[in-house]
């Protein structure tokens, strides 16, 4: 692994370029050896996430593409899409709304309301 940049009382602190082995890349803001602030990770498939990030995962305001296909925009939790994002498939759909662990949870509909994920309440499911 490989580190430029900056350095603080004997840790990776500031700008800097973090290298692994691998190939996995980050190059952004670093506190006390960890991705703090804002930052791009690369990974070797060619994923990529450039937004906020907070204790080494991302956390805050960020967007995140994969090489197979489909963005998410918006806010993340503890390394998970968390709060309000939009994802937007390879071949254009797109879902806005809250999502919460990494899943939506409420989608915002055609008129800009919110319908809740699972169906409409007092509604049966058909077998």
């Amino acid at each position: 692994d490989v580190y430029e940049g900056e350095w603080e009382q004997n840790k990776r602190h500031g700008n800097g370029k973090f290298t692994w082995k691998e190939g996995k890349v980050y190059e952004g803001e670093l506190r006390r050896n960890k991705h703090e602030g804002k930052g791009i990770m690369r990974w070797v498939g060619g994923d990529v996430y450039e937004g906020e990030w907070k204790g080494g995962v991302r956390e805050g305001g960020g967007k995140m593409r994969w090489e197979a296909g489909g963005e998410y925009e918006g806010e993340w939790k503890g390394d998970k899409m968390e709060g309000r994002g939009v994802m937007r498939s390879r071949d254009g759909d797109e879902k806005k709304g809250v999502w919460k662990d990494g899943g939506l949870v409420e989608e915002e509909g055609a008129a800009g309301g919110v319908e809740e994920e699972g169906g409409v309440e007092g509604e049966e499911e058909e077998e």
